[in-house]
């Protein structure tokens, strides 16, 4: 709309009022102008001009839509991450649980000499690895869901 308006009249109007002036115009206060132009020679630049300006609407149009679909398909990611690592945390705590008695039973089993020291000791290692997968896992979920939230403009701290 605003391109097409190229190819139209237009007319300036100004004015000055003056406090103090030299020479012949000394009795004079003030003057003005009025300037008008017609494009009646230009209508190819005019055609030209309108035709650039809509090209650069539609591709404006075109990159916002392909930003569009691009952010869409980064929150289904992310979504798909976060639910992922959800599913991870769970399975992760019940491991965890589970070594930890493991560690607790073959910790009794030694102190009644049922078991070496290094089946111990291997069970408090597969229990500190698993409390450590754990623990990977819970902040790569704090990250992504903070992703989400970003991409999906949902700010926990708002400046007002």
């Amino acid at each position: 709309a605003i391109a097409k308006g190229i190819g139209l009249p237009s007319a300036d109007l100004s004015a000055n009022l003056y406090f103090l002036r030299s020479g012949v115009n000394k009795d004079t206060n003030w003057d003005v102008v009025l300037g008008v132009s017609a494009p009646l020679l230009s209508g190819g630049s005019v055609d030209s001009k309108i035709r650039d300006a809509i090209s650069k609407k539609t591709q404006a149009e075109l990159t916002l839509a392909r930003v569009k679909r691009q952010s869409e398909s980064d929150i289904r990611r992310l979504y798909a991450a976060v639910q992922y690592d959800r599913d991870q945390l769970a399975l992760l705590a019940k491991v965890t649980q589970l070594s930890e008695q493991t560690y607790r039973i073959q910790l009794q089993d030694s102190n009644a000499g049922l078991i070496s020291n290094i089946e111990v000791l291997t069970a408090l290692t597969n229990f500190q690895e698993s409390g450590r997968a754990f623990d990977r896992t819970f902040y790569t979920a704090l990250l992504d869901v903070a992703k989400l939230e970003t991409a999906a403009e949902k700010r926990p701290y708002r400046r007002e």
